[in-house]
């Protein structure tokens, strides 16, 4: 074990804004903090590129903490929970990830959104020992190390291509796919991943278009897509980029050149800033239109505590985190170790969706249904946000990578 005097406990919650300023956060402590309580630290993008997935994150920790508490807490003690800004930037993530571990002495590490930023951090917190799950960061962060104390909530590359594209092909007879993807780490991962999985189902891809990150003008790429003659188009995107790829795909009349239209993920926030999403296929991890009683239950909490529905961010990282903190309540323990052991082939009903999810031995990755979601028109919206419908719900075990293929190296706890 790293000597860092990491099991020292802390005395007071705080929660760190991107200014550096400390503010209480009501009902996660129970006042002065104990030599036994459960410590939580926050990695949030509060600035730089993701910024804007910096509140879901740190609301989807709050409700997970708060409802733990409310339950109880971890091993009778009230969770205490402490965020840290990321930057966007891997070197800056990893400095507030170290700075929670050595100064703060934090029992597990929670979220980051950026890949890269996962991945560094994913690296240190093997080194320090201490447990981390990378809500909604790419699943890379599991193989970068292969280590015992990093699992991931989010889906990877191959469970984004796999839980969406055999719904194109199979049920939406597409036949010939263009892909416009973002040219940096997840978008290149997801490019190769479609290159086995199109082909896979009887389709084939019509031609690539690879978009910086940030980029304002997206005619190129679109042009060609046009000019490919594909039946479909697949846009892998993120954040304003995705939003700005289909408002221009709109603009150019797009719309009626493909049969299909379909993007990687999918955002309330970004569904609002697009002129419309009528008809485009998409595929997540999570929505809050989600027919369930425990996702039900989980919207009109998150709607009362933060008056909007909950972001797939929120949903991620309150499932990811929940998860955590039952594992370390089955472990009877806070110890690194312990809690890292319960997580590793964790099975339960999540926190939200309503069947069954399992942190597999063999990488860490989380194994969850995948649900294929279609826009809506406007006049067919019966609540705030139903900007997308639920279409198809896939099993876990159907979309994953298997084990074969992913971390074989990870030394699985015994």
């Amino acid at each position: 074990m790293v000597e860092n005097d990491t099991r020292n406990r802390r005395s007071v919650l705080k929660v760190i804004g991107a200014t550096g300023g400390a503010i209480s956060l009501a009902g996660c402590t129970g006042g002065g903090g104990s030599s036994d309580a459960f410590t939580l630290g926050t990695l949030a993008p509060q600035s730089g590129g993701f910024s804007a997935s910096g509140p879901s994150v740190v609301q989807g920790d709050e409700l997970a903490v708060k409802h733990i508490n409310e339950d109880g807490g971890v091993n009778g003690e009230d969770v205490e929970m402490i965020v840290r800004d990321t930057e966007t930037d891997p070197n800056a993530g990893v400095r507030a990830a170290r700075e929670l571990i050595r100064q703060e002495n934090v029992d597990a590490l929670s979220g980051a959104v950026s890949s890269s930023v996962g991945m560094a951090i994913a690296s240190m917190a093997n080194q320090e020992e201490i447990p981390y799950i990378g809500g909604i960061g790419s699943a890379a962060i599991v193989n970068a190390d292969c280590g015992p104390y990093v699992y991931t909530n989010n889906p990877s590359t191959y469970i984004v291509a796999q839980g969406t594209i055999p719904y194109l092909i199979n049920e939406q007879g597409s036949q010939s796919i263009y892909c416009i993807t973002a040219d940096y780490t997840w978008g290149q991962t997801i490019q190769k991943t479609y290159e086995e999985i199109i082909p896979a189902n009887g389709g084939e891809i019509a031609g690539t278009s690879f978009a910086p990150f940030g980029a304002n003008d997206f005619s190129s790429q679109i042009s060609k897509a046009i000019d490919s003659g594909a039946d479909t188009l697949m846009m892998t995107l993120w954040g304003q980029d995705q939003v700005k790829c289909v408002n221009q795909m709109l603009q150019f009349g797009a719309r009626e050149e493909f049969e299909n239209i379909a993007m990687a993920w999918n955002s309330i926030a970004l569904n609002k800033s697009m002129d419309s999403v009528e008809g485009i296929y998409a595929g997540g991890p999570y929505y809050w239109g989600i027919e369930s009683d425990q996702n039900q239950t989980f919207v009109e909490s998150y709607e009362s505590e933060y008056n909007e529905k909950p972001p797939m961010a929120s949903g991620m990282q309150y499932g990811s985190t929940t998860t955590l903190l039952n594992a370390a309540n089955d472990a009877d323990s806070i110890s690194a170790d312990d809690v890292a052991t319960s997580l590793e082939g964790w099975t339960n009903d999540p926190y939200y969706k309503g069947g069954n999810q399992e942190f597999r031995p063999c990488d860490h990755q989380n194994v969850s249904d995948w649900f294929v979601l279609q826009g809506t028109a406007e006049s067919e919206r019966s609540a705030d946000a139903e900007y997308m419908k639920v279409i198809q719900r896939r099993a876990g075990g159907e979309v994953v990578q298997d084990c074969s293929s992913a971390c074989e190296a990870l030394p699985a706890w015994s």
